[in-house]
């Protein structure tokens, strides 16, 4: 489906969203740590796979592949918030709550990596 450069970006930016998922998992994940991780995952994300050239792809290939990438940003400003109000939470419920729903935000991402490198199913159900 893609050309080799798209596939190893993609892989690269799945490898960011793996290692921010183990941080996450983790009991006491440190704010700090998770947002640098997520922000270099993001820019990564806007600048080593938006910055590569879709033309090059078959145009349903291309329109499937702006599809994923316009979910994808809109996944990772909404984690972005959820990072957010995770480092804002004090009580351990809370904290065990944002940490859910980030590793589900996760979790979406993932799957729709997988699903543009070709790996498993549609991916677009979260």
């Amino acid at each position: 489906m893609l050309p080799d450069p798209h596939r190893q970006s993609y892989l690269a930016f799945q490898e960011r969203l793996d290692q921010l998922q183990t941080l996450v998992g983790k009991a006491n994940p440190a704010p700090a740590q998770l947002l640098q991780v997520f922000l270099e995952a993001q820019q990564f994300f806007q600048v080593q796979v938006l910055g590569l050239d879709a033309e090059v792809l078959p145009l349903e290939t291309e329109q499937q592949l702006r599809a994923y990438q316009t979910e994808i940003q809109r996944e990772l400003r909404l984690l972005g918030t959820d990072l957010s109000f995770l480092q804002a939470a004090r009580k351990p419920e809370t904290v065990q709550q944002r940490q859910g729903q980030i590793q589900q935000r996760l979790a979406t991402l993932s799957r729709y990596c997988k699903a543009i490198l070709g790996e498993g199913g549609e991916g677009a159900g979260a």
